[in-house]
């Protein structure tokens, strides 16, 4: 029975893999030849402008407003539209193999000084913070036995998370707290910035999904990516939040013994 599980858990992982190559390799060269195909476009574009130019004198006034609105605004539009368009599709492939591929990316355990690297998180996010004139409180935290990289993203997408969404009728306030229990350990941001409305909330760690208003600038994958991260070291992450009143993004994870801990970083070493 357990062979023919794991045998199962690696066609699985097999599938996974191919899944990963299709949407990296296959799905992007299209992209690169309608990227191609608009570049040829505009350089058409300006071709037949120069080839037209003679002819404009011997045209009729409506004939020649006509040509310059098609050739000077609304070709020119529809080239930019469908290159945006592509990029943000590319942009958007892009995040959703990195999702697909942290399935696969090896760990390595080690006790992480969780103050030092929530300090250089917010360090990186200060102007962002000054610019919205945030409050931001960092209580001790205890340390981490995790992959020093994941927990980086994982704090900066949280903390990031809080300060984007902040809600500029009222003086942001941002609240890092961590405690240690018997079997894991716990890590909270806390914001009072706009909150997730019921309707949201199903979505909010989804790929390509955004709570509320669509006015923050991403690729909509962050929590995903957080999600993500935190499952491969078997913890847990939840939100709980109110509208007006501010959100609490936390996660836990597990606290191995300090025997344990000690003989992963002695074989990290």
């Amino acid at each position: 029975m357990l062979a023919q599980r794991t045998a199962e858990l690696e066609r699985i992982d097999e599938e996974n893999r191919q899944f990963v190559s299709l949407l990296s390799h296959d799905l992007r060269a299209p992209l690169v030849s309608l990227k191609g195909f608009v570049d040829e476009l505009r350089l058409s574009l300006e071709d037949v402008e120069t080839a037209i130019r003679p002819a404009l004198p011997h045209l009729t006034d409506p004939a020649r407003r006509a040509l310059a609105v098609t050739l000077g605004r609304e070709a020119p539009e529809a080239l930019a539209f469908v290159e945006s368009a592509t990029a943000r599709l590319s942009q958007l492939l892009g995040a959703v193999v990195r999702l697909a591929r942290l399935g696969h990316v090896e760990l390595h355990l080690e006790e992480v000084d969780m103050d030092a690297l929530a300090g250089e998180v917010l360090e990186s996010l200060a102007p962002r913070v000054r610019e919205c004139g945030a409050a931001v409180t960092l209580s001790p935290l205890p340390p981490a036995m995790a992959d020093r990289d994941a927990l980086e993203q994982v704090l900066a997408n949280l903390l990031a998370n809080a300060v984007n969404y902040l809600d500029a009728a009222r003086p942001g306030q941002i609240e890092v707290v961590g405690e240690a229990g018997p079997t894991e350990t716990l890590y909270c941001i806390r914001d009072n910035g706009r909150g997730i409305a019921e309707e949201d909330r199903d979505g909010v760690f989804a790929p390509l999904r955004r709570a509320g208003h669509d006015d923050v600038p991403g690729e909509r994958m962050g929590l995903a990516y957080v999600q993500a991260l935190v499952r491969r070291h078997g913890g847990r992450l939840w939100f709980e939040s109110e509208v007006g009143v501010g959100t609490t993004f936390s996660f836990a994870l597990p606290r191995l013994p300090d025997a344990m801990g000690r003989s992963a970083l002695r074989e990290g070493e």
